[in-house]
């Protein structure tokens, strides 16, 4: 583990930021992840609702 206060404080700085960068990168897509398939499932839930208003009304 790299520690800040250490010779190469730059480096650090610069190792922190990458890792911070990932992890936010990492929970934005798992956020949209997330929301696209609450969207899906909607989606879904309306589009059965449908059919079966459908099969009700069929001929």
């Amino acid at each position: 583990m790299i520690f800040l206060g250490t010779a190469h404080s730059n480096d650090t700085i610069l190792v922190y930021a990458v890792v911070v960068g990932v992890m936010s990168l990492l929970w934005l897509f798992l956020e949209s992840y997330a929301r696209l398939n609450q969207f899906a499932q909607d989606f879904n839930d309306a589009f059965s609702y449908h059919n079966s208003l459908f099969d009700k009304h069929s001929f």
